[in-house]
């Protein structure tokens, strides 16, 4: 492990293009169900404007929003149960576990929708706390988020990282004042401008 990085004992993953490779999972849910009101936004608007905010589809119109919703995580839920995760990810996991860190997933996804996958990749015992958006009415960047996980960890900031790979994830690490992972491997060209994303300057950058 990078000496860098082997100064943190608290650990704090996010999932969806994190450690799951879910990514192309919700452009296209949302892609299908924005069809269905009629709408065809391009990918680079999706990814931009509508990933990481379960309200977000109300920029590009949609009003009534609970149906939006339902119908997204419908198909999201169908796709994401046995969905891959990306290589390493375990390997990463189990070398964490193995030197006595705390590993916590921050998710703005629900619990129904990591609960499968989950126990799918038998990855659940991994991890010390799961926090998705049942939990808490926060979503991301709000800096509860990382105080409860912490707090549920008897953590502190100086030796804590936030890994994630979108800059829902980066603004929770700038409003943490806590370090910052970002995970961009090259398929994330498909999804992200990687400039974008320095522009929030994580601590780290990685590629696996």
């Amino acid at each position: 492990m990078n000496t860098k990085i082997n100064k943190y004992n608290y650990f704090l993953f996010d999932w969806d293009g994190c450690l799951a490779r879910t990514l192309d999972i919700w452009l296209d849910a949302y892609k299908q169900v924005f069809a269905e009101y009629d709408m065809y936004p391009s990918d680079e608007v999706i990814t931009e404007k509508i990933f990481g905010g379960w309200d977000n589809p109300k920029k590009l119109g949609i009003t009534d929003i609970d149906t939006y919703t339902k119908k997204l995580l419908k198909i999201v839920n169908e796709k994401s149960k046995t969905v891959p995760l990306y290589p390493n990810a375990i390997e990463t996991l189990k070398t964490l576990k193995n030197r006595n860190k705390k590993i916590a997933l921050i998710t703005t996804s629900t619990r129904r929708l990591i609960e499968p996958p989950l126990k799918y990749h038998k990855i659940t015992e991994f991890f010390d706390l799961i926090l998705t958006t049942d939990d808490l009415a926060e979503d991301k960047p709000n800096p509860k988020l990382s105080k409860v996980a912490l707090e549920t960890l008897k953590g502190r900031k100086e030796e804590a990282v936030i890994i994630g790979d979108s800059k829902k994830d980066l603004m929770l690490a700038i409003n943490s004042n806590i370090d910052s992972i970002l995970f961009y491997p090259e398929e994330h060209n498909l999804f992200y401008d990687i400039e974008k994303l320095k522009a929030y300057n994580p601590t780290h950058i990685i590629k696996n």
